[in-house]
């Protein structure tokens, strides 16, 4: 499977992450999500491959997520479609992006008529 636009990229990366608090600040925020040891590791290729090139402005840090091709193994591919469908609500700004990548991850079956 292959990704290709920043705006996917950016959906996909932030499925990594859940509401909670930061174990080292005690802080309320977005905290990574925790993956089973038998996950561990593709979980963490995946999400690699999707991190976000940091631009600092002014005193505020920007997440850029650029088009270009990131291509995922198998094992990726069934975390990140896990995580797809478990999120049951999404904002209402990304109602094209998902369903781009729901195509992407369900491509439409070609009728025979």
């Amino acid at each position: 499977m292959k990704i290709l636009k920043g705006t996917h990229k950016a959906l996909l990366f932030n499925l990594f992450y859940e509401k909670g608090r930061n174990p080292y600040t005690g802080q309320e925020g977005m905290v990574p999500k925790e993956f089973p040891l038998e996950k561990l590791m593709d979980a963490g290729s995946a999400k690699k491959k999707i991190l976000p090139v940091v631009e600092q402005v002014n005193d505020q840090q920007r997440l850029l997520f650029n088009d270009g091709e990131i291509e995922f193994i198998p094992a990726e591919i069934a975390i990140i479609k896990e995580l797809f469908d478990a999120k049951r609500t999404w904002a209402a700004d990304d109602a094209e992006i998902v369903q781009e990548l729901k195509d992407i991850f369900n491509p439409p079956v070609p009728s025979n008529a």
